[in-house]
């Protein structure tokens, strides 16, 4: 059957469905999937599904998202059937899943000239879902768009401070991870945040429902990239629904009211004038945090960024050195992120080759400042027999598990690296590691009890230099990860949000009036 013909038969089915009551249904899947919360009655679910787990399921997150996109587009108001009925339910997910078989079937030629590409796109799609709302996540946001500068970016961008914008996420997220719904508006002023505060806040995070509808069809990709289709949910997480009198807000997806709050908040402010600099400023302060927390002072000397000149040219030294008795870390920060064609796009490689670009010239930076180091031009550290190990740190994960991204990035620094007249030997003898802020918040607690060569010799050693560091991290180390504290490395941030708070997944409920 034609591409065409199942996605006309998809539309026939999903008309068949209420959207009000079938995004409801979504939200409970959603959260049966993802946090193991109790199905309520009323609707079915096979009992050998509920008695599986994990990818025994067979069924997952990242499909009821595309569902749910798929129902804002073609489900009526009213409909005669309802997905809360587990035939209907599983009929039409699986109906998804053959829409992406026969695309993958039709395409074969294209996705087998393009398998890593595939499978990169593959864990972008699907290793989000793997990390639930947390508070590492929640707390690495906040201190960054806490800092002065940025809080008066988000004060002007949206018109609420980090905490006024964290502490209404946080409630709202809170409520939603076990309540489809919720009587708008309540009373906030007790924690200090005024009803225009909250007319902000629904203002860039929430939309009704009537204009939603409208924005679905205009990001249905209708060839190799279906799947990939950005669902409107994930800007808009919150939905307005009125009728009976009442105006009440709901989150079918709440994972991507927290996503929206935290990192998604970004994409608010970018347009802000003086918000890079301040951004790269912020997260680069806190990256240093977080080495001052995980890394004990009696072992571990840490140095920041200073200025030093070559003749007249005024420059920077890397980020951060950490120094102990094994080793050097050589610390850069990059808060670029890979854009979404750059993600999802199977056959326009055009973003993702500026993105490569982009990486590659920031290994090529961390490189030519270590040369810079070596030679004896920093002011606050001169070079000696100890090994160097610079680490690349962006702020969210690149997800490179496609071999040929890999050495795509390798080949382009080895050309700058000539062209720079470094030799290219110095991948050698100072290797490279690339990771995120995530991954080097655990990183940093790994080398913690050990030493700077004692974890990095292992990582570079072997077949583990075509690891990615949380594959490193996990394989080696995975029991040690699994002690960490589940506060992360400021349990107590969250005081400054609202006294009381311990962590975003405690299900409180939010204020009433």
């Amino acid at each position: 059957m034609d591409i065409e013909d199942l996605l006309e038969q998809l539309r026939v089915r999903l008309s068949r469905y209420s959207l009000i009551d079938s995004l409801r249904v979504v939200y409970h899947y959603i959260q049966y999937l993802q946090f193991d919360s109790a199905m309520p009655e009323g609707i079915e679910i096979e009992p050998s599904i509920a008695a599986a787990s994990g990818y025994d399921r067979h069924y997952y997150e990242w499909e009821l998202d595309l569902l749910s996109r798929e129902l804002l587009q073609y489900a009526p108001m009213g409909g005669r059937f309802s997905l809360a009925r587990w035939n209907e339910f599983a009929g039409t997910v699986d109906l998804l899943k053959h829409i992406d078989n026969e695309i993958a079937v039709r395409g074969g030629a294209l996705f087998q000239e393009n398998i890593f590409r595939e499978v990169n796109r593959i864990a972008f799609r699907e290793f989000p879902w793997q990390e639930r709302p947390n508070s590492w996540r929640l707390i690495r946001y906040y201190k960054i768009f806490g800092a002065p500068s940025l809080d008066s970016v988000l004060r002007d961008q949206i018109g609420l401070s980090a905490r006024q914008l964290y502490l209404l996420g946080l409630a709202y997220t809170g409520h939603y991870l076990h309540s489809f719904d919720y009587a708008y508006p309540q009373d906030f002023s007790q924690f200090g945040v005024s009803d225009a505060d909250l007319r902000h806040f629904m203002r860039h995070f929430s939309m009704p429902l009537s204009e939603l509808i409208k924005l679905a069809p205009q990001s249905e990709l209708r060839n190799e990239d279906f799947d990939y289709s950005q669902n409107p949910l994930e800007i808009y997480p919150l939905v307005h629904l009125y009728g009976g009198g009442r105006h009440r807000v709901v989150a079918p997806i709440p994972t991507y009211l927290y996503n929206r709050f935290t990192s998604g908040v970004y994409y608010e402010l970018t347009d802000h004038r003086g918000f890079s600099q301040a951004f790269g400023d912020s997260y680069q302060g806190y990256v240093g945090e977080v080495l001052q927390a995980a890394l004990p002072a009696e072992r571990f000397k840490i140095l920041s960024e200073e200025e030093y000149s070559i003749g007249r040219d005024r420059k920077d030294t890397t980020d951060w050195i950490v120094t102990d008795a094994s080793a050097h870390l050589f610390v850069e920060c990059k808060t670029k992120r890979l854009r979404r064609l750059s993600k999802f796009s199977l056959t326009d490689r055009t973003a993702l080759d500026e993105d490569l670009a982009k990486i590659a010239d920031a290994v090529v930076q961390a490189y030519k400042s270590l040369a810079d180091a070596k030679a004896g031009r920093y002011p606050q550290w001169q070079p000696d027999a100890l090994p160097t190990y610079p680490v690349i740190v962006f702020l969210e994960d690149s997800y490179l598990f496609d071999p040929s991204m890999e050495k795509d990035i390798e080949d382009r620094v080895i050309a700058l690296l000539q062209s720079a007249g470094i030799d290219s030997n110095v991948m050698n003898t100072d290797p490279y590691a690339i990771c995120s802020t995530g991954d080097f918040e655990i990183l940093c607690q790994v080398i913690a009890p050990a030493s700077i060569a004692g974890i990095l010799n292992r990582r570079h050693r072997g077949e583990r230099t075509k690891w990615n560091m949380r594959s490193f991290l996990l394989g080696e180390f995975g029991d040690q990860i699994s002690k960490l504290d589940k506060g992360g490395l400021f349990p107590d941030a969250l005081q400054s949000i609202h006294p009381g708070l311990v962590t975003p997944v405690d299900k409180k409920t939010l204020p009433t009036k």
